[in-house]
């Protein structure tokens, strides 16, 4: 009996020898390591943007028959015939877009609307009259419906050029005023002669920029571009002063072409990124 309990003991502990041993050959298993997907500039995004605006040529005025009794060049406007006045100022707005990637070329289509403080104005003195005329011009808003063709340069930066339609709201206005008190030592008598136009155009854009994307939601980017909606002219003819002097007839042209450069961020849309986590 007592040799049975030991046979029994040893065949227990060689059956766990035995089994630890198998163990300590088998190879380990492990987790693979996460790979997070390659990133992608496929798909829905939409952002906001803001930058600055500006053309060296957004007024210029020109005046013709400037005449005080009689025409001559004593009575020409102080400032020379298409002297030009800068057309700037700031604007914001958002965008929104898609894009498909196909290996590193990315192609795309954005729309974007902005509300802009562009504007441009100036007064011009005349000698040997008893006034000034004063123009101005400013853009309300503008939008742009363009295509986009990138390539993804390296690692998360997207390299893109575009271009498309461009609309813009304007509004142009020329006035006359003029003080006939200062002729005859008076007192002051103002009168005022004008003309607005206010409108939609619509022109076109070119520009390229430049896109990181800093997660699979969030890209940021830097732009730039040119956009040109044609120009506005308004002539005002001038008119006879209590019949001894008759104002200058003035011609001014607008130019509704700038550049702008911005800054913008955009969301993305992506199956592999849950947001707002």
């Amino acid at each position: 009996m007592k040799r049975n309990v030991i046979l029994a003991a040893v065949s227990a502990m060689a059956m766990i020898a035995s089994a630890q041993a198998a163990n300590l050959s088998a190879p380990a298993v492990t987790e693979p390591a996460y790979v997070p997907p390659p990133y992608t500039w496929s798909g829905f995004y939409i952002g906001v943007n803001g930058g600055y605006g500006w053309n060296s040529g957004g007024v210029s005025v020109i005046h013709t028959e400037p005449c005080y009794y009689v025409c001559d060049s004593g009575s020409r406007w102080l400032e020379a015939n298409g002297i030009n006045h800068n057309f700037d100022g700031g604007f914001g707005g958002g965008q929104i877009g898609f894009n498909v990637q196909r290996d590193r070329m990315v192609f795309g289509l954005e729309a974007d609307f902005e509300g802009s403080g562009l504007s441009s104005s100036a007064r011009f003195e005349q000698k040997n009259w008893f006034g000034y005329a004063t123009a101005s011009s400013q853009l309300d808003w503008f939008a742009t419906i363009r295509g986009r063709l990138g390539l993804v340069a390296y690692d998360n930066w997207l390299v893109y050029i575009t271009g498309g339609a461009a609309f813009g709201g304007v509004q142009d206005s020329l006035n006359q005023n003029f003080d006939w008190g200062l002729y005859t030592k008076g007192p002051s008598q103002h009168e005022v002669l004008g003309r607005s136009h206010s409108d939609a155009f619509v022109g076109y854009v070119l520009g390229a920029g430049l896109e990181y994307g800093i997660s699979p939601a969030w890209s940021v980017k830097f732009e730039y571009q040119y956009m040109d909606l044609g120009f506005t002219r308004l002539t005002l003819d001038g008119h006879n002063i209590r019949d001894y002097s008759r104002s200058p007839d003035s011609e001014f042209d607008s130019g509704h072409s700038f550049s702008t450069a911005r800054v913008g961020i955009n969301y993305h849309i992506v199956p592999q990124y849950a947001p707002l986590k």
